[in-house]
């Protein structure tokens, strides 16, 4: 028998008792504990505390939440009661330099998982970026009047040199950038939002030239509709409130539809068209197939020649010298002719000489927007005016 205060741990697991060597406790209390509590509610004690002790709670119950996190001091509480008579709870504190030093595999696995959930969201992420900046997104925005930029080409009267027209050419701003058609209108086909963006070039076009264009008689204003919007109910409608709304009675809308895109299926549209008071064209005429009985039933006010034969006249290419022959076809269905394309003096010389009374094309102008083509009408006027030598 051994002689003096001898210090022990007694564990109670139901009706039995365990003496435990106090060398063997004390190892395991500084191995996986920071403090130790025991005892019931009104009796509860801290029996063991290392040096990080002072990190622990004051009190430790069975109610203690098994985690933690203690945020000031970047430490994480573990916490675990073993339930009984006279509960016993011990509590570890956990810093972060000990889950790198004891578990270096886990914080390698962490980083790589987490590299990996980075790499696929930044993917995604970039996906979708790229897919609200493409165009094919954005058409649906830009498919408003505010979002339409027109430029304006003049339809000139050949005998006079002065403009009877103009053509509306149609351009989409997107934050501040032009975009050009070959650039939007495949996505505007692939979305289904032609006649959205049909009724927005028309809209503003007729608003710009409604609100600046200074009356000098009856004015043509040429409008490019896709084929599967030449509808006369959905068209006629969205004019006749447009007209309208600006009060005046000068601007004449012409309709033109591309011979290519000419087929028997809107020819009742376009006649019904005709019949409120459009006018009707075909434009690019020579390049499509369209029978001369179809032209002949829409009885189009204007046939415009397609650029590609004007460009060729001077060289007396077989194209060029199809002219006459697309004349004789207008003739005979009573429409006026518009040759595209000219470039030069002598092309628009050669072209009034086989009777094309009306032309347009780059050796008159450009396309331009409406600042540059109101003080171009202006310039015309001024010429107009002065005295011939």
């Amino acid at each position: 028998m051994s002689q003096g205060t001898v210090r022990t741990a007694l564990v109670e697991r139901g009706r039995f008792q365990v003496v435990m060597q106090p060398n063997s406790t004390q190892d395991i209390r500084a191995r996986y504990a920071d403090a130790v509590w025991a005892g019931r509610a009104s009796q509860r004690t801290r029996v063991y505390q290392s040096a990080r002790g002072v990190w622990t709670d004051r009190l430790v119950t069975p109610q203690t939440p098994h985690l933690h996190l203690d945020a000031g001091r970047a430490a994480l509480l573990v916490t675990t009661t073993l339930p009984g008579v006279s509960p016993i709870s011990v509590q570890s504190v956990l810093l972060a330099q000990d889950l790198y030093q004891n578990h270096a595999e886990v914080w390698v696995g962490a980083a790589l998982v987490c590299l990996l959930l980075g790499l696929l969201v930044q993917s995604a992420v970039t996906q979708r970026c790229q897919h609200f900046q493409s165009m094919a997104y954005r058409i649906r925005f830009l498919c408003q009047p505010a979002n339409v930029v027109c430029h304006y080409q003049p339809i000139m009267d050949l005998a006079s040199g002065q403009p009877i027209g103009c053509e509306v050419l149609a351009r989409l701003d997107d934050a501040g950038q032009l975009v050009y058609p070959d650039h939007f209108i495949p996505a505007l086909i692939a979305d289904n939002r032609t006649w959205a963006f049909d009724a927005a070039v028309s809209t503003r076009a007729l608003q710009e030239l409604g609100a600046a264009l200074p009356a000098r008689g009856p004015f043509k204003v040429a409008l490019n509709f896709f084929p599967q919007n030449l509808q006369r109910d959905a068209i006629e409608p969205h004019l006749r409130a447009s007209l309208q709304a600006l009060g005046r009675t000068d601007l004449q809308v012409e309709l033109e539809v591309t011979e290519y895109n000419f087929s028997p299926e809107i020819v009742p549209e376009l006649q019904r068209l005709k019949a409120d008071g459009y006018y009707i064209s075909i434009d690019d005429f020579g390049t499509g197939y369209s029978n001369l009985g179809m032209v002949k039933r829409v009885a189009p006010d204007f046939v415009k020649i397609d650029k590609s034969f004007v460009f060729e006249m001077e060289d007396a290419s077989l194209r060029s010298s199809l002219i006459p022959e697309i004349i004789a076809i207008a003739k005979a269905v009573n429409s006026q002719v518009v040759a595209e394309g000219i470039e030069n003096a002598a092309q628009a010389t050669q072209l009034r000489a086989m009777g094309v009374p009306f032309g347009q094309g780059y050796y008159f102008a450009k396309p331009m927007p409406l600042e540059a083509f109101l003080a171009y009408l202006r310039a015309c006027d001024e010429a107009a005016k002065r005295p011939t030598l």
